[in-house]
């Protein structure tokens, strides 16, 4: 691709997308203080309500960072390069939606291996189970506020700056590796890095933030319903089949089925509406 597509130097640019990253770690960590104060608080006298008060915690002390942070963001894209800079909210066709799903739970299923390639301690599982647990307001901020709001932040705003002062494959790449990173461990950065790819060549093909919020809902989803509808929450999908063979066989059959979504998006992918926010 020709340099001179990228002579303007649009915002936010590779470097202003990590020091977004870094300030939206930072007002998360300065929220969630006074958080973590109550909540042991809570813990610590007994409080009976005090699993669905943490839930809730949670829930705000998620949103607040990411929405201050995509606010000042959309500002500032506002303020120095596009006045009438809009999240595009492209509606798609049920069939790519369909297909989207299918390979959304065959990418979690492939991507587990690697994801799993350092062994989580105990402690850590217990965490993650504890975010999951079975309440409104952890159903809220896994499977509802956390597609939204990171679609938004790593896809509408980091990928859209990096496509404009980058090639695609470099501005994917780099948005997949930021949107990993501010996991803050190698269990999710893993997962989130690859399927961040996934998602960012969606947003690429169709420049809208819905499909990839389809994605991230159903992996979450999925990751939500496997928590708390089975007994083997820390059980990987190799232990729960128990034999090398069909799991070689079934890893085989969903690269395959992500080669053909692959193909049938990239010769289909198209919008119905446009919707604009």
């Amino acid at each position: 691709m020709n340099n001179t597509e990228f002579q303007k130097n649009y915002y936010p640019n590779l470097k202003q997308s990590i020091f977004l990253s870094l300030r939206l770690i930072l007002v998360s960590i300065i929220v969630l203080i006074p958080f973590v104060i109550l909540i042991l608080s809570l813990k610590k006298n007994d409080v009976s309500q005090y699993p669905i008060i943490e839930s809730l915690l949670q829930l705000v002390g998620y949103v607040i960072p990411f929405a201050t942070i995509c606010l000042f963001a959309i500002k500032r894209i506002k303020h120095l390069d596009f006045p009438d800079f809009k999240l595009n909210l492209t509606c798609l066709k049920p069939v790519n939606i369909l297909v989207l799903v299918i390979m959304t739970f065959a990418l979690m299923i492939v991507i587990e291996p690697f994801s799993n390639f350092i062994p989580m301690p105990e402690f850590i599982k217990k965490i993650f189970a504890d975010m999951a647990d079975p309440d409104i307001f952890s159903f809220i901020t896994l499977v509802i506020a956390a597609p939204i709001l990171e679609e938004i932040f790593f896809r509408g705003i980091i990928l859209e700056g990096l496509l404009k002062n980058h090639s695609p494959v470099k501005a994917i790449i780099w948005s997949a590796l930021i949107f990993g990173l501010v996991h803050l461990n190698p269990w999710q950065a893993i997962g989130a890095t690859l399927s961040g790819v996934f998602i960012g060549w969606i947003y690429w093909k169709t420049k809208s933030i819905l499909p990839g919020i389809i994605i991230h809902f159903t992996n979450n989803l999925i990751g939500f319903l496997a928590s708390n509808l089975t007994n083997s929450k820390s059980e990987s999908i190799i232990q729960l089949i128990n034999n090398n063979t069909i799991y070689i066989l079934l890893l085989l059959i969903l690269i395959i089925v992500l080669f053909f979504g692959y193909k049938i998006l990239s010769k289909s992918l198209s919008p119905l509406k446009e919707i604009l926010i």
